[in-house]
């Protein structure tokens, strides 16, 4: 169940958040969905970015002789991202 408190406790811990909740879709919005459409855009830009930088990044380690390191990371990034992907379905 939602209550203000732990609204209130992740907003502390995620300041961040409401504020990104509140500019994707104003209050009052009569059509949401160009909203939806833009915020969809912005996230596989946002993707495709990563791939960048992350293709950039292995190549960089693959000439300096850590290509091992790359992947390693990427473990722990998917790791974490599947924690907080299955965090509240366990509560």
């Amino acid at each position: 169940m939602v209550t203000p408190s732990r609204v209130f406790l992740t907003t502390l811990l995620n300041p961040k958040a409401i504020l990104f909740a509140l500019g994707v879709v104003p209050f009052g919005a009569e059509r949401v969905w160009p909203y939806r459409a833009g915020f969809a855009g912005l996230r596989a830009l946002v993707a495709l970015g990563w791939i960048g930088f992350g293709a950039l990044a292995g190549r960089a380690a693959a000439a300096t002789g850590r290509g091992h390191t790359i992947p390693r990371i990427a473990a722990v990034v998917a790791g974490f991202a599947a924690q907080l992907l299955t965090s509240p379905l366990l509560r």
